[in-house]
């Protein structure tokens, strides 16, 4: 006994286009809001002056990182940081547009996800094509107990993943319809088939 697995549903070009205009309006509000924090730090603070809050728990301090997400790969050689902090991720931001472009229909935690994920990597990967490096400026942790130092578009990154990769891990741990209906249809059969071989013995 088969089942038809059910395919996740499609969207219309009408609601794919609305779903992109709400996506574009929010990765246009985390753009902005990375483009202003960091021209606030720029114009406030000093290169690696340190300003505590909160009982050292919030630090502020301007480095520029010419590597990637928290500094990785910031001792390489320059072509080398081209190629891997702008042109892949020049294509890394078109894979997540055509994504957001698609015909299923996303829920809104993978919506948001998208959409802070596409924000957070073009703002960015232009401060990386129109710069020396991005501008980080935000530390927080207890004691020696921290994170490296990073800014808006670093966070918006790690919450759109995870927003858009939970969603995806739970349906894949979910069995298809097929499987499911295949299962209980053999534990109805099975004990059938027991009382079967038992009157065969005897």
């Amino acid at each position: 006994m088969t089942a038809d697995v059910p395919v996740p549903a499609k969207a219309t070009p009408a609601e794919a286009r609305r779903r992109l205009l709400r996506m574009s309006g929010i990765a246009a509000l985390v753009a902005l809001a990375d483009f202003l924090t960091k021209t606030l730090a720029l114009r406030e603070l000093h290169p690696y002056e340190r300003l505590t809050y909160l009982r050292d728990t919030l630090r502020l301090e301007l480095v520029e990182n010419t590597g990637g997400f928290l500094g990785l790969g910031a001792s390489w050689p320059a072509p080398l940081r081209f190629a891997v902090f702008v042109l892949s991720c020049a294509v890394l931001l078109g894979v997540l547009i055509s994504v957001a472009w698609g015909r299923h229909r996303p829920s809104r935690a993978e919506t948001w996800g998208l959409a802070l994920m596409i924000g957070g990597g073009a703002a960015n990967w232009v401060d990386r094509l129109f710069g020396s490096g991005v501008v980080d400026f935000l530390n927080v942790g207890i004691g020696e107990l921290r994170t490296g130092i990073f800014n808006v578009a670093d966070m918006a990154l790690m919450f759109g993943a995870f927003m858009a990769a939970v969603p995806l891990m739970m349906r894949r741990d979910e069995k298809p319809a097929s499987e499911a209906v295949e299962e209980a249809a053999n534990s109805e059969e099975a004990p059938g088939a027991a009382a079967g071989s038992a009157d065969t013995r005897t």
